[in-house]
């Protein structure tokens, strides 16, 4: 068990999380990599994407993922070349294009999903560095984080 931290300066908390965050991003990618391919943040695209029900707008995209439309645009290639997305131009302006998940796409989407949701299960109750956390504590977590900006995962869009 960790020992309590007495004192924190919000610097020191920003470096815990980034810490923390990297630890866990790490041990998702690497299963992710192994399992299917891809990395986390492959998989948060997809998610995003398939909570728009498979079609979005790549700058739209890139502000739903916090990221500049060049590093989305740089990361949708991959995914294009493997057959989980294809590119589809607008007619109205040709310098706009959407990104669209194939049938392939929506499968790595629930599939890959499934491995991060077991070791994130892992990760938090089963043996990981944060063994032993309750639905409680977990939800106290991502109460704090919300507070920060953290934003779960997408929702299916309505209409």
């Amino acid at each position: 068990m960790v020992a309590p931290v007495s004192s924190v300066s919000p610097f020191d908390a920003v470096v815990r999380i980034f810490h923390a965050q990297g630890s866990l991003r790490r041990e998702i990618d690497r299963e992710l990599g192994e399992a299917h391919g891809i990395s986390l943040d492959d998989l948060m695209i997809l998610l995003h994407l398939e909570a728009a029900s498979g079609r979005m707008r790549r700058s739209e995209l890139a502000e739903h993922l916090r990221e500049s439309t060049l590093t989305v645009t740089r990361a949708l290639g991959p995914l294009e070349r493997i057959g989980l997305l294809d590119r589809e131009r607008t007619s109205g302006d040709p310098r706009a294009t959407y990104a669209v998940l194939t049938t392939a796409g929506f499968q790595m989407a629930i599939d890959a999903r499934a491995t991060a949701e077991e070791v994130s299960r892992w990760w938090f109750r089963r043996g990981g560095p944060a063994e032993g956390w309750s639905p409680d504590e977990l939800r106290q977590l991502a109460d704090l984080l919300a507070r920060l900006g953290g934003e779960g995962l997408p929702l299916p869009e309505e209409g």
